[in-house]
């Protein structure tokens, strides 16, 4: 096995999955792969990471939420329009907080 040297500036994991975030934004991800939550967004740049049960969130530099990965209960419905500060991933949801002070949850309760 290749060991792989990513100096990263944000790491965060979920059972079975470890996206991080690198230098100048770039989001990299492995591990189990079977939703396609390691499947990065090709140019995808972001400020932050989450990591859920099968699926992954990133924030943009201009604010937005990406989702990809399994979306069999909504979790990658990203809502559009408002600003995100943070975002966090469970195993079938997604929450964000935004500039505007509030939060919105997505996915299966």
């Amino acid at each position: 096995m290749r060991r792989l040297r990513i100096p990263s500036l944000l790491l965060v994991a979920s059972a079975a999955l470890l996206p991080a975030l690198a230098p100048a934004q770039v989001v990299v991800a492995w591990g189990f792969n079977g939703g396609g939550q390691c499947n990065v967004p090709v140019g995808l740049a972001a400020t932050q990471v989450a990591a859920g049960g099968a699926h992954s969130l990133a924030i943009r530099p201009d604010g937005s939420v990406a989702a990809w990965g399994s979306n069999q209960y909504g979790q990658c419905d990203a809502r559009t329009g408002f600003v995100a500060t943070q975002v966090a991933a469970g195993d079938r949801h997604s929450i964000a907080m935004y500039s505007f002070g509030g939060s919105l949850a997505w996915g299966s309760n």
